[in-house]
């Protein structure tokens, strides 16, 4: 859910006149202006640098926080664990086991849902895994415009601080004839939630896919840290649930993902970065699914889905 979201993927090129994407913009600002907007580049990455030994270059953890810190640097290394929806739909909802956790430099990932409408509109919610320096998780959302012009924002969530780890929480998005609705409902706790109204903008449906797009309806983990990762050490797995897989969430397609954006002009539309980014990828058409688990593995990074669950790091 940073500046990107599955890049390795064939790109789709802006349908759109800029003016839409700038009214659109305006709708969303004038509706939201009392809440701060702040940068989605939330330290996520995967599971896999629980030990030091997932680190593959010349730095210690602490060397390389120090070192960081020092350089002003965020994370900068996006991994992300994909699974698109194969059907047309106007209501996605996941309930996510939420695990809270961090990687050796204390960033942590973030929990996902993801809707494409048919008019190119790409709205993101999310919650991370995160309680570092904070009393409970931050609730945040992001939409993207067929232009590449994106707003984003923490997402009002009530009582946060009342959330624990291993809560259920769901996250849903429903597509309705005036708006798009974002909501988030902490099962455990009942009392933290939170709901959002979108503009529309024209928009009639969400779609599904059954080959791998960058833009995708369908659940995701995203993890950004400040090392490349190219192994698994059994990091705590997080679980995407629904009861709608048989009516209407049927998965399509799984992929895996890392990026290196460390080089990454602050000047380069991100929805058009080139492979030259690319660390690694694998993506895997998905046969009609059952109870049985399917597992998908790239380069020792592993995530698995059935009819009803999604599992990654």
């Amino acid at each position: 859910m940073r500046d990107t979201a599955g890049t390795s993927f064939p790109l789709k090129k802006p349908r759109k006149l800029i003016l839409v994407s700038i009214i659109f913009l305006l709708l969303i600002l004038g509706i939201f202006s009392s809440y701060a907007l702040f940068s989605l580049r939330s330290a996520r990455t995967s599971h896999h640098l629980k030990t030091d030994s997932c680190l593959v270059i010349g730095y210690s953890p602490a060397q390389m926080k120090s070192r960081n810190a020092s350089l002003g640097k965020s994370p900068a290394y996006d991994e992300q664990w994909l699974m698109g929806i194969a059907n047309n739909v106007t209501f996605i909802s996941y309930n996510v086991t939420l695990t809270k956790q961090n990687d050796s430099f204390g960033s942590w990932p973030i929990y996902l849902v993801n809707a494409l409408t048919n008019n190119n509109f790409w709205y993101q919610l999310g919650i991370d895994g995160g309680w570092v320096g904070k009393t409970g998780p931050n609730a945040s959302f992001q939409v993207w415009t067929p232009s590449g012009i994106f707003a984003h924002g923490q997402f009002p969530l009530s009582n946060a601080s009342a959330i624990r780890n291993a809560d259920i929480v769901l996250l849903s998005i429903n597509l309705t004839e005036e708006q798009v609705v974002m909501n988030i409902h902490d099962w455990n706790t009942t009392s933290s939630s939170g709901s959002m109204m979108l503009p529309v903008m024209g928009s009639t449906v969400f779609v599904g896919s059954r080959t791998p797009q960058q833009f995708f309806t369908g659940p995701m983990t995203e993890w950004y840290h400040f090392s490349p990762s190219f192994c698994d050490n059994n990091g705590d797995l997080v679980t995407f649930s629904t009861d709608l897989a048989q009516e209407t969430q049927t998965p399509g397609w799984l992929g895996i993902d890392q990026w290196n954006f460390t080089q990454l002009p602050a000047a380069v539309n991100v929805t058009n970065v080139g492979p030259q980014y690319q660390m690694f990828n694998g993506f895997e058409v998905l046969p009609p699914q059952s109870s049985n688990l399917t597992t998908f593995n790239v380069d020792g990074n592993a995530e698995s889905v059935n009819a009803s669950e999604f599992i990654t790091p």
